[in-house]
This record gives structure tokens, sequence and C-alpha cells, in this order.
């Protein structure tokens, strides 16, 4: 559901995913509303607003990596959708009817769930409230610059009233709403993946661990040979996906840490010159 509802449409089964016409026209919506976002905030913030550096930095600059950090690992995983294609036929393959090993995926997902709800709570709460603060100055004048967004962006016919003011506020909200639910549902993509990956290797674990324990009686050495070399063959699969999953996300993990560096510093520096 996220994964459509963010536009971004990633690869989740072994066949080719049927979109509806509605469902169509809502991914097309969602990445208009993204990039004219995005847009809009660099002509308004570089060129529009006639900002000095400070302020492009203190105003846009976070806002800005966000939305890059949104398009470019989004671009990317499509570029991989086939190799991310394969890689959840070999986890399909690996997923055995087993309702330990149900218990193991459904034990490690449970923890990023909550915290993964919890985050997504605080990033549309905090979104919302600080691209909605300058409607507040709606009740103090009643012409507006570019300067007056949250994120100088451009609009036609500066100086403008208040009905022009609000719409591009209001879009601004829905916009800075729209990337940062874009980048949950990446992150929501990549750590499936390592988490399903992670629940491999702790039922395997477990197998192990049985397969030498004799709580049910004492076993003979054939049999015990027996489970471990399944334990192996297992173990050996989940390491092959594993390395493939490294390649396939290695530019995304070198990409999101970049990113995460660059908004800090950007934050730090409107913290430091508020």
């Amino acid at each position: 559901v996220v994964n459509l509802l963010s536009g971004n449409l990633f690869p989740l089964g072994d066949g080719g995913t049927k979109l509806s016409f509605i469902s169509l026209l809502w991914i097309i919506s969602m990445w208009i509303v993204k990039l004219t976002y995005f847009l809009t905030g660099v002509l308004g913030s570089l060129y529009f607003a006639k900002l000095t550096t400070e302020d492009v930095f203190k105003k846009s600059g976070a806002m800005g990596v966000l939305s890059a950090e949104v398009i470019i690992p989004t671009v990317y995983l499509n570029l991989r959708r086939k190799e991310l294609e394969n890689l959840i036929d070999q986890y399909n393959l690996l997923l055995i009817d087993s309702d330990d090993l149900r218990r193991c995926v459904h034990d490690t997902l449970e923890p990023y769930r909550r915290v993964l709800k919890f985050y997504m709570i605080a990033c549309f709460a905090a979104t919302s409230a600080w691209s909605a603060a300058p409607m507040l100055q709606i009740f103090d004048t009643n012409q507006f610059t570019y300067a007056d967004l949250t994120v100088p962006a451009y609009m036609p016919g500066e100086p403008f009233g208040k009905t022009v003011f609000a719409a591009g506020a209001f879009f601004q909200i829905f916009g800075s709403c729209s990337i940062h639910f874009g980048k949950i549902s990446v992150d929501l993509y990549v750590i499936h993946f390592i988490a399903v990956l992670a629940a491999q290797y702790k039922y395997v674990g477990e197998e192990i661990c049985r397969a030498l324990c004799d709580e049910q009686g004492p076993k003979d050495d054939l049999t015990v040979i027996n489970d471990l070399h399944q334990c192996v063959r297992y173990h050996s699969a989940v390491i092959q996906i594993g390395r493939k999953l490294t390649k396939v996300l290695a530019f995304y993990i070198g990409a999101t840490y970049l990113s995460c560096i660059l908004k800090f510093c950007f934050l730090a520096f409107g913290v430091i010159t508020f």
C-alpha cells in the first residue's frame, strides 16, 4: 500500500504489476507534485527570491537534500528492477512452509514496524507544522513574496495576495509530505529486504540448534548429519542472496549515508544561524 501511495511502484513479486487506470493516474500525479515541489523550490531559492548564500542553506538546504534523496535512489532502484525481481524470486524459493520460519520473519519485522509507524507520524507532524508556519503571516500583511514561504518557491505574480500565498503554502505542505512519504517508502522497501534476510539467518541458527539438541529423545548420527546438511545448504543459499543484495544496495546505502551527513550539516547550520 505504501509503495503504491508514494508513487514509487517498486517490484513486490515475481510477476509483473498490473495497474488500474486510477492507480496509474495517482502515480503520475504524485510524481508531478514531487518534481514541481523540487523544481519550484530550486528556482525560487537560487534565482527568483534573491537570497544570500546563507539564507539558501538555511531555508532550502535540508529539503533540497531530502528531495534528491528521494529522486536519486528511486531512479537507481528502478534501474536495478530486474535484479530486484530476481532477488524476490530467490527469497520466495527460500520461504518454505514452516511455522518456525514465519515466526522468525514476524519477530524480526515487528520491531521495525513499530519504529517506522512512529517515524512516519513524527515526520508528517513535523513537516506539516514546518510548512504551514508561514500561514500565520496572513493575519499581519496582505502582500507576500517568494521568500515568505517556508521553502522559497517560484509562483507567478510576485508580490501576490493572501489567496495565492495560502494556495502556495498548502501546496508546500502537500509537496513536503509527499517527499517525506516517498523517502519512507524507499526506506521501508529496503528495510524489508534486509529484515527478511536477517530472519533467514536467525532461522538457520535455530535449525542448527534443533538438529544438535536431543530434547525429544536421542538422535542417531545419520539423522543429525542429514539435518545439518540441510542447514548448510539453506545457509549457503542465504549467503548467496546476501551477496547479491549487497551489490544491489551498495549505491543506495552510500547515497543515504552521504545525504544524512548533508542534512545534518544543513540543519545544524540553520540552528546555529537562527
